[in-house]
């Protein structure tokens, strides 16, 4: 059964202006960015979490470590928003309770958006983030996770794929909520509606990240990666909620992983939206961050 929590929650999202904005492309590109970045009101980041900012070789990147966290380990965090909206003022507050619960410093990744920057900048930046962070904490990859919701989610697995094309070893293990696996939209639907994000917003949203690329690329889109590609992947642990557009793409890829021989966890949460884990005042949200620390945990190397 969903907690108390989630029918309020999921009627005062319906009636948001800028939610909805967001979730009908095409809009103002400007108004949807800020509508997104307007997260930092409705959840904002507790005094107690430090942010420093870097320049990762030209990438700039948020530091955000909660108290008792480290730099022992740490979390790259690639966000969400179709490639195009989400920055660090949207997630900083996810980041920090995945720091709280975890103990790892988490590395927000602000890489580039498009259609300013379409595809495959926003990759670029986050390989390029991943060997900075190797370099200035002088750490092993066995140190370092990658995690990431929707579009970031795509992008997490994406990154290890292109980090592995480039000689880099495999971080520790990778976390994607909601992961956008699928950019040419071929799932099935799900039973029950979204109430965040539909088709029509995303196929605008892919347009205008891949400007002119193929979708169906593996970098871009890594539910087409091989099962040769997929095979040596670190294990991953995907979260997606019942009542989202991107449900199928989690269980497609989990399936497609497994068969690779890929070690793949997968929650599916009745009920439940899209980027469920962005809410703190659900209980599920509490819970699933604390599956996401136990998995980091695991997989991290002591």
């Amino acid at each position: 059964m969903p907690s108390p929590e989630l029918a309020p929650l999921v009627e005062q999202l319906r009636a948001h202006p800028l939610l909805a904005q967001i979730a009908t492309v095409p809009m103002p590109l400007a108004e949807a960015r800020k509508g997104f970045d307007d997260f930092k009101e409705m959840f904002p980041t507790p005094p107690d979490v430090k942010v420093k900012t870097f320049d990762a070789n030209g990438v700039p990147c948020e530091l955000i470590t909660a108290p008792g966290a480290t730099t022992h380990h740490v979390v790259l965090f690639f966000h969400g928003g179709g490639f195009v909206i989400g920055s660090a003022h949207s997630h900083r507050e996810l980041c920090s309770r995945l720091s709280r619960a975890s103990g790892a410093s988490v590395l927000f990744v602000e890489y580039r958006r498009g259609p300013e920057h379409p595809f495959p900048a926003a990759l670029e930046d986050c390989v390029t983030a991943y060997r900075w962070v190797m370099d200035t904490f002088k750490h092993d990859a066995n140190r370092i996770a990658f995690a990431g919701d929707s579009a970031g989610g795509g992008l997490t697995v994406s990154t290890m794929l292109r980090a592995r094309s480039l000689g880099l070893p495999p971080p520790a293990c990778g976390v994607c909520f909601s992961a956008w696996m699928d950019l040419p939209l071929t799932g099935k639907d799900p039973v029950h509606p979204d109430v965040l994000i539909t088709r029509h917003g995303l196929r605008e949203m892919a347009r205008m990240y891949l400007g002119g690329a193929d979708g169906t690329d593996p970098f871009a889109s890594p539910l087409y990666a091989t099962l040769e590609n997929l095979a040596g992947l670190p294990p991953l642990y995907l979260q997606v909620g019942s009542a989202e557009v991107l449900l199928d793409d989690s269980h497609r890829f989990a399936e497609r992983a497994r068969k690779a021989g890929v070690d793949v966890k997968l929650d599916e949460w009745p009920h439940l939206f899209h980027v469920f884990q962005l809410y703190p005042i659900l209980p599920e949200c509490t819970e699933a961050i604390a599956k996401v620390a136990d998995f980091l945990k695991q997989n991290f190397n002591p």
